[in-house]
């Protein structure tokens, strides 16, 4: 079934103009059923302007404007001349550096000096345009916005093309692709007298106001492309030369045409429903006017009172006609003291805003409200004899329910609150409908014979004044009855919650149909039924007495007794919901509230069970994992190898390992393994191939810093991710991963015989190396992904699959995500300034369209190993008292001590030191207040320590010129040192000052 809404206006002989706005229902077999919605008869003479002025074309408009929802978008062009402007040209720094190292002064015939007076003083340009064409944004006589964009040619239709501007203080696409004139604000545009008034104010204010460096993309992208207009000084002095050039050169082409760059600007501004806008100027003349159906009453009136033929009228929400009554309180108009009740005979025309009525039984009309609100002492006299259509009474309060909202143009499917009803003469009825927030809307629902198909009523509710029914039970159309205090579980198949009703809401006052409630623990608003009446699905009525323990996947969850990891960490369950009707089971955890805990008998991917850990004779069990001691970790923020001497279990979910030197790292945290200690491996088999400590391998080729020849030697194997390649570390601290690129580097010492890794092995797992660095820099060999919009060579169609076959080599990088690039082999269309040969390699890409592609080892830096203490350092007050340790022990400067945690301000290599136990000596102190200390490791912290720092004033002269002293330092609180004990903490201060 087909359903289209149709509105005509139909001019007569006898001078009136007649309204029609109805609906037709078009069915197969059968003939279409129409339905009015609103007819209205007026004269003609209402249709015509005041002024009967026609509007005149801005001047220089290339198209007929665009009206669509308010919005009118103009298209202006002017041809090519030369113009004359101003360009704050300091920001451009790496223009004006090519410009002076190009030796271009001389096409000016100046020396290098005076060029770069010119460059450092010039601001004023006479630069050659081509075709400028100018689009304007006006919502009503508003002015939105203007965008700027060049043509070599005029227009000839709304699919001709657009080409970028190469000028600044253009936005991008993302904001429509405006100039901004000063603060981009069309506020600060001031409004004139008409439309082409104000286009000229604002194309004066561009072109007369001075550019500056901001939004400069335009400008460098031509600078790259275009080097006859690549700055001021080069356009101007082709404008002086040849200025008709300006119409040849290939200017950037703007991704849409004309026609639809000024339809997006309709779409954004003046939404998307059709361009009628003239035809609904004439409807709301028609709306506004007297209707000619009905004859004026015969009444003896006031000379400046004109009865009006409308039978009804809106104040504010309330809708009056002829026929209701009105009460007046006593003293509120001369020609009734006493006051009383009235009926309304008719309304008077406006005049001056103000609208007189007629009421039965007094001598003339009389002042019943000024603008939308009642004069105080007049209101209307409720509790009349309800309206009726068919069958069904209309009365104000009761809720019109939309079932079908495609038959309904501009309403949705749900409740609304009838304000007013009443009969047209037609016989058609109309009801005033509630929207939200004050705001109402008229709809025709029905005649004499009936309502119209697709609405439902329900009768008024007792509300508050919120909108809250004055109950505390509430029975649903399914038989589901439901009281104030229930408690539901919510769950829509990804999220759950708990839905505590606090109070019911009345039909209609909220933006869905059905009942909805407010919640008593957010205060918020939730819907429990359907729009058929039933009780919403996804919901489960929580009984007062919940379930204790459940048992899923052969484990049982118990309440207060079950710890369970949610999303990685661990929460007591604390209560069990019933199982919902398709199986879900949800529990409530502590401090996280209702998640689902399992469905089809399995738990949740975010819910596991924590891992339980025992000990055995070897050493001890997580899971079925087995870890013997003797075995090997790598703790990855420390990047120290720990060999497990014994292993401590605090509980049955923490389990911490003990290094031979007495420092423990922990392996299970809250019942999950830790991801920052993973055990590494002596031997590792890929294949046919073995893998094991101790190896001996040597580099084939050189590789990055690494000689051809250099040695290695295998510490140990990290495979923690069996998806990734092994990680090989090696005694020097530097590992690499064992992909098949890294493998054909090296060769492996087979007792006295040096042999190669395996070439070709289909057995051999060889995994996936880690993900590639996006940080890209020159000599980076590289893959074009494709889709790179400003790519030249995207001008053939060929060419970009060309690119996406063939490797390139990265020549340069730029600011702004983007660099050049080589490409292996010629692509048309590449060139892009000296057009040889090799030129035709070159493209300008952007980042995101490129992958990086390593074609040797993958190298990782896994141990740091800072050299020992030495004997002595140079120290500021050696042996002066800066305070007392973690442990109360007294501190001096030269003291050895160990940090729990170095301030924040420090390197990240000196933060990493502190969980290392490294040994720092004191060097300085900065003062009592702060108790701050400065600290020294021996070792290249790539440290900073600013003059501003707590104690800097009293460091020496000497001491401040020695950059190896300040680089080693670091700064901590004294309440976080600890000195050494007294066997290792004997002074190493040889040098003082």
């Amino acid at each position: 079934m087909g359903i289209r809404e149709e509105r005509t206006i139909t001019l007569h002989p006898d001078g009136g103009a007649v309204y029609l706005n109805q609906r037709v229902m078009e069915q197969p077999g059968q003939p279409p059923m129409v339905k009015p919605i609103a007819r209205k008869r007026v004269a003609a003479q209402e249709l015509l302007p005041s002024h009967g002025a026609l509007r005149v074309l801005p001047l220089h408009c290339a198209l007929e404007p665009l009206e669509q929802g308010g919005a009118t978008i103009f298209v202006t062009q002017e041809p090519p001349r030369t113009r004359r402007v101003r360009w704050k040209t300091s920001a451009y720094h790496s223009m004006w550096k090519r410009l002076m190292a190009n030796g271009i002064h001389r096409l000016w015939n100046e020396s290098a000096e005076e060029f770069a007076e010119r460059l450092r003083t010039q601001q004023e340009f006479a630069l050659a345009f081509p075709y400028v064409i100018q689009v304007f944004v006006f919502v009503g006589d508003q002015y939105r916005g203007m965008s700027c964009f060049y043509r070599n040619h005029p227009i000839s239709s709304d699919a001709d093309e657009l080409y970028c501007t190469n000028l600044p203080n253009q936005r991008g696409p993302s904001d429509w692709h405006f100039v901004c004139l000063g603060a981009n604000n069309s506020d600060a545009i001031p409004r004139a007298a008409s439309v082409g008034e104000t286009m000229r104010v604002v194309n004066a204010l561009y072109w007369e106001s001075g550019w500056n460096g901001d939004l400069a993309d335009n400008v460098l992208k031509t600078e790259q492309c275009i080097p006859e207009v690549a700055s001021p000084w080069e356009w101007e002095l082709l404008s002086t030369q040849n200025p008709r050039q300006v119409t040849t050169l290939p200017w950037r082409e703007f991704p849409l045409s004309v026609g639809d760059l000024v339809r997006s600007y309709a779409a954004q501004f003046g939404g998307s429903q059709a361009p009628a806008q003239f035809f609904d100027v004439l409807v709301r003349r028609v709306e506004a006017a007297d209707d000619l159906d009905v004859p004026a009453p015969p009444v003896d009136l006031l000379a400046k009172v004109r009865p009006s033929t409308a039978q009804h009228i809106r104040i504010g929400e309330t809708v009056l006609q002829v026929g209701d009554r009105v009460r007046l309180e006593p003293g509120v108009t001369p020609l009734c003291s006493d006051g009383g009740e009235f009926r309304i005979l008719w309304f008077s025309q406006k005049q001056a805003d103000v609208r007189f009525v007629q009421l039965e039984g007094l001598s003339g009309p009389v002042e019943l409200f000024r603008g939308a609100q009642w004069i105080r002492g007049c209101s209307l006299v409720t509790g009349s004899a309800p309206l009726m259509m068919g069958e069904q009474s209309l009365v104000p309060g009761m809720v019109c329910r939309i079932e079908d909202a495609n038959a309904w143009p501009g309403w949705k499917a749900r409740d609304y609150p009838v304000r007013a009803a009443r009969r047209d003469t037609a016989g058609y009825v109309h009801v005033l409908l509630r929207w939200g927030n004050g705001e109402s809307g008229e709809l025709i629902v029905g005649s004499g014979d009936g309502c119209f198909p697709g609405l439902r009523w329900f009768p008024p509710e007792d509300v508050d004044a919120r909108g809250t029914l004055r109950t505390d039970t509430v029975a649903l159309a399914d038989g589901t009855t439901i009281r104030r205090d229930d408690r539901f579980l919510w769950f829509d198949g990804t999220r759950t919650a708990e839905v505590i009703v606090d109070a019911f809401l009345g039909l209609g006052y909220a933006a869905e149909s059905g009942r909805h409630i407010s919640q008593g623990w957010d205060g918020g608003t939730f819907r429990i039924e359907e729009a058929h009446g039933g009780l919403r699905s996804g919901l489960l009525r929580l009984p007062a007495e919940l379930p204790q323990s459940v048992q899923i996947g052969g484990r049982w969850v118990r309440v207060q007794e079950s710890e369970l990891l949610v999303e990685g960490s661990l929460y007591r369950v604390i209560a069990l919901a019933p199982p919902m009707a398709d199986g879900t089971q949800c529990a409530r955890f502590d401090r996280v509230g209702w998640r689902v805990l399992a469905q089809q008998g399995k738990l949740h991917a975010d819910i596991r069970f924590p891992m339980q850990c025992r000990r055995t004779r070897l050493g001890c069990m997580v899971g079925s994992t087995i870890y013997r001691r003797g075995q090997r970790f790598y703790h990855r923020p420390m990047q120290v190898l720990v060999e497990a001497a014994a292993y401590h279990i605090t509980n049955s979910r923490t389990l911490e390992v003990e290094h031979r030197d007495g420092q423990r790292f922990r392996l299970l945290d809250q019942g999950r393994c830790s991801a920052d200690l993973v055990p590494v491996y002596d031997r590792f088999r890929l294949g046919a191939m073995e893998l094991r400590r101790g190896m001996r391998l040597r580099l084939r080729v050189a590789d990055g810093e690494y000689a051809a020849g250099k040695r290695f030697t295998v510490l140990a194997i990290d495979h923690a991710d069996p998806a990734q390649s092994p990680l090989m570390i090696t005694t020097s601290g530097m590992g690499f991963y064992c992909t098949k690129i890294a493998a054909a580097q090296f060769q492996w010492r087979d007792g006295a015989t040096w042999r190669d890794f395996p070439e070709q092995d289909a057995a051999y797992p060889w995994g996936s190396p880690p993900a590639p660095t996006t940080k890209f820099k020159v000599g980076m060999r590289v893959r074009y992904l494709g889709g790179d919009p400003e790519a030249l060579f995207r001008q053939h169609d060929a060419t970009e699959e060309l690119a996406r076959r063939t490797l390139a080599t990265v020549t340069a990088v730029h600011g702004g995500g983007c660099g050049d690039c080589r490409f292996d082999v010629e692509l048309p269309g590449g060139t892009y300034g000296d057009g040889n040969a090799d030129g035709k390699r070159y493209q300008h890409l952007r980042w995101q369209y490129l992958e990086p592609i390593h074609l040797g080892v993958i190298w990782k830096r896994v141990f740091r190993y800072p050299k020992r203490t030495p004997q002595w350092c140079r120290c500021v007050n050696p042996g002066a008292v800066v305070g007392t340790d973690r442990e109360g022990n007294e501190l001096r400067v030269g003291d050895l001590v160990r940090v729990r945690l170095v301030s924040s301000d420090s390197s990240s290599r000196a933060r990493e030191l502190d969980f290392a136990s490294q040994v720092f000596v004191i060097v300085h102190w900065g003062s009592n207040v702060n108790k701050w200390v400065y600290l020294r490791a021996h070792m290249d912290l790539g440290q900073c320590v600013a003059n501003t720092t707590v104690g800097a004033e009293k460091i020496p002269e000497a001491f401040r010129r020695d950059p190896s002293w300040w680089v080693s330092l670091c700064w901590a609180k004294v309440s976080d040192c600890t000195r050494l004990p007294r066997a290792e903490r004997q002074p190493r201060t040889a040098s003082a000052t």
